[in-house]
């Protein structure tokens, strides 16, 4: 299963993952600046989440002036990240094959299903992501009332990076951390 429901026994409410191959997607650049991305038909829900956290940071410049007693501060560029924790499925984080039926596929042009997850990092593949979280309570303008729900998606591009499969006595099924070092900035919208 791909899906995360974040309450309980609520399967309205849930988080999908989802990443392709950025040069299999469609990118809409306005000024040199992705807008839009829609991934492609090959693209490969990750299975099995436990976990997804969002990071967001943006960097701070903090200098010293000789006519105060305080530091003053700006932020700059931000650097953004999806850490994720999943049981590891074979099929997604080795690859389907495709039709070489061998883990990895035909190589580094393959299709992200083909390829899995360690390939993609192993070919330090840029990929393109969405993040569906599916029906979430959002305001209405000008209401003071109840919340409208409706699906928020996040897209973006980066590279995969920070699998370390592990498995324990008490803990007998692999698992492994899946970093997304995102390039440039999230997209958000509604659907």
């Amino acid at each position: 299963m791909s899906y995360i429901n974040p309450q309980p026994g609520n399967s309205v409410t849930q988080i999908v993952v989802k990443i392709d191959r950025a040069d299999a997607s469609t990118i809409t650049l306005t000024n040199g600046v992705p807008t839009a991305i829609s991934l492609g038909s090959s693209a490969l829900t990750i299975p099995a989440l436990i976990d997804v956290k969002m990071k967001n940071a943006n960097d701070i410049h903090s200098w010293s002036q000789l006519d105060s007693t305080a530091k003053y501060q700006v932020p700059t560029t931000a650097t953004n990240e999806i850490n994720m924790n999943l049981v590891v499925d074979p099929v997604s984080f080795f690859g389907a094959g495709g039709s070489t039926g061998v883990m990895g596929g035909s190589g580094a042009s393959d299709t992200a299903t083909n390829l899995g997850l360690a390939y993609l990092s192993k070919y330090k593949t840029k990929l393109a992501f969405e993040i569906h979280f599916q029906s979430v309570a959002t305001p209405v303008t000008g209401s003071t009332g109840d919340a409208a729900t409706e699906n928020i998606i996040v897209r973006g591009q980066g590279y995969i990076t920070g699998l370390e499969p592990s498995i324990t006595a008490t803990a007998p099924v692999w698992v492994t951390p899946i970093n997304i070092i995102v390039t440039g900035e999230y997209i958000f919208s509604a659907s």
